[in-house]
């Protein structure tokens, strides 16, 4: 409603509800009547698709009693045949409040409304409907329309806007006004106001929701986040991913039974957030600091050899003296200055292991530091896991790739037989072990499979979505008798990343809350696999906007680079093997070749096919 000059030439202005005021975020209004029948099938006689047409006859047998008026809800479910009082109420109050949870503010129409408000207007909200007036002003108001000064049901009312008598009771009422009618029924607002003299305004029916419920409450993101791309992004890429593993997860520690459940850090926090919103106080779930490099540094003692310790350690492409001590959970390097060795001089990775002075040095300088030290930590280690592990099953929760943090507390032997552990079992995003006490949610094993390969060519897009804006774990003290964990000082420096990555989390986190609140989405799992259809296009068909946003965002693993490396076409048409080199290490496959060699190229079809084609797949191979 573009024009607002005619509302300055009336004295009362007039809204229809449904489809004006508010807009239902379904398909049908009857997905109301199926969502009821999903959350009490205790309570129905047959399936929720038989409660929907047993909903549907109980309307019809109601309004046939009441042709001139309008039935109210008590009275429909009156009609509703084979059910006790008690199962008509249960079912009454469920629907609603789901009516209560699907009715959302048309924001089109609510800045109308508004301009009415500051214009001084008189406000009345008039629907033929069988809820009742309380009900509406009380989902009129959470909707933000808390100026309204009456509102007229034909339930209540006795007549309805179809025949044109509900204008004449609101004239009689409110006495000889201008009035003006704003509607979306051609007839009932637009025809029936003219002919009792009002004017009308007739809006355009809105287009109606396409897809699922899940589709329709991830349009949230689109419509509430449109001024702000990274909450946007929580909402409608990570939210339905974290859902979908929430309800997944519950299940398989439902299955095993498990005594604690253990969120590893990082990446945990997120999930845990999301579980404690959707199965609050359903386990004993904790948020657990870890890391690799600190569950390294408390099994280094059990193998410490040279030649084993790169089996362990996390490196890079690069690799320093300084890092090695620091991977070895050595952080103090004065001693080791002092012995005239250059600790930042850079190796290559591979040369760094087969060097014999590094391995003479590690041998006769660091090793027995290390090892004391790795005791040491071992005991805090296992002082600190006795706040958080009860005897029985223990369940750990977090990201994947490989598990190797599950495989280093189950070196653990003797504190695992002293706490009791029956065993342990892993629970990730993804993983590439086939064994039975890891469990993958998107993926398992190492063969190829289409979630792994979108997760393989964003891999550092995925992972920095999930997570937490704190420092890697990288010890453990102990300080006034408690054991504590040691933080690493958080990689990220820039304010403004720090809260963009914050509004990922609010939105995805805000996705599970609105979710959680539709019962019968927690009873069901998406195998349709639409959760993951938001992070697919994102990180494979990425629009110019989404290359803006996450290039400059830095992404930390074993060492820190920009999600996507742009060094331009210019600079790799002269050095092709560096091209190589830099797509390997690049965290975001697709967004690399889009900014460096061109927008244009499918570069998603061709890396799909490349990773499907076998031998392609292996790290050696360009794709």
């Amino acid at each position: 409603m573009k024009k607002t000059g005619i509302i300055k030439k009336h004295d009362v202005i007039s809204f229809d509800i449904f489809d004006t005021l508010l807009l239902r975020t379904l398909n049908d209004p009857k997905e109301v009547f199926l969502l009821t029948g999903y959350n009490c099938k205790s309570v129905i006689h047959g399936t929720p698709k038989q409660f929907v047409k047993e909903r549907v006859s109980a309307a019809e047998s109601a309004s046939n009693k009441k042709p001139e008026g309008e039935c109210t809800i008590e009275e429909i479910y009156d009609e509703l045949k084979g059910y006790s009082q008690e199962e008509r109420n249960s079912l009454m109050n469920e629907e609603l409040r789901i009516e209560c949870l699907v009715l959302k503010a048309n924001k089109t129409i609510k800045k109308v409304y508004d301009y009415c408000v500051k214009s001084g207007k008189r406000i009345i909200a008039v629907s033929d409907m069988y809820l009742s007036k309380s009900f509406l002003r009380r989902v009129l108001n959470n909707c933000g329309y808390d100026k309204i000064e009456k509102i007229y049901v034909s339930c209540e009312q006795g007549e309805n806007k179809r025949s044109g008598k509900l204008f004449k009771i609101i004239e009689s009422e409110l006495g000889n006004k201008k009035y003006l009618h704003i509607g979306d029924a051609w007839k009932s607002d637009y025809l029936r106001p003219k002919k009792c003299g009002w004017n009308a305004y007739h809006i355009k029916k809105p287009k109606k929701y396409k897809g699922s419920l899940i589709s329709v409450i991830r349009d949230k993101a689109i419509k509430n986040y449109s001024g702000n791309y990274y909450a946007k992004i929580g909402y409608g890429v990570l939210g339905p991913i974290l859902f979908e593993f929430c309800k997944w997860l519950k299940t398989g520690v439902d299955c095993t039974h498990s005594s604690s459940v253990l969120f590893f850090s990082r990446d945990g926090k997120i999930m845990k957030g999301a579980f404690d919103i959707m199965y609050p106080g359903l386990v004993n779930s904790s948020y657990f600091h870890v890391s690799r490099r600190v569950m390294n540094t408390v099994t280094l003692w059990m193998h410490p050899e040279f030649d084993t310790l790169k089996d362990y350690i996390e490196d890079t492409y690069s690799f320093t003296i300084s890092t090695f001590l620091k991977r070895l959970g050595l952080f103090d390097h004065s001693e080791y200055e002092k012995l005239g060795l250059d600790l930042d001089r850079e190796y290559e990775a591979d040369k760094f292991w087969e060097n014999c002075e590094i391995k003479e040095y590690y041998e006769k300088i660091i090793l027995e530091n290390a090892v004391n030290n790795s005791k040491r930590q071992y005991s805090l280690f296992c002082d600190y896991c006795k706040k958080f592990i009860d005897a029985g099953n223990l369940a750990i929760v977090d990201i994947g790739w490989r598990g190797s943090m599950q495989d280093r507390l189950k070196e653990l032997d003797e504190f695992i037989c002293k706490q009791g552990i029956n065993s342990i079992k892993g629970y990730y995003i993804g993983i590439e072990s086939e064994e039975d006490n890891k469990n993958g949610f998107l993926y398992k094993g190492k063969k190829h499979n289409r979630n792994k390969a979108v997760i393989d060519a964003g891999f550092g897009l995925f992972e920095t979505m999930f997570l937490a804006h704190e420092g890697t774990t990288i010890c453990y003290k102990k300080t006034e008798g408690e054991v504590e964990p040691v933080l690493d000082e958080y990689e990220i420096s820039d304010e403004r990343m720090i809260n963009n990555l914050e509004y990922i989390h609010n939105g995805a986190l805000e996705y599970v809350s609105d979710m959680a609140k539709f019962d019968v989405m927690l009873q069901q799992i998406d195998e349709t696999g639409q959760f993951f259809d938001g992070f697919r296009k994102l990180c494979l068909k990425p629009k110019k906007e989404d290359l803006t946003k996450w290039k400059d965002i830095r992404f930390n693993d074993t060492e820190e680079m920009p999600l996507i490396d742009t060094k331009g076409i210019r600079y790799y048409l002269t050095r092709p093997s560096r091209l190589k080199t830099d797509y390997h290490k690049s965290p975001w496959k697709i967004g690399f070749l889009k900014c460096n060699i061109s927008h244009a190229i499918p570069w998603s079809s061709i890396y799909m096919i490349a990773k499907s084609i076998d031998g392609i797949i292996r790290k050696k191979s360009y794709f």
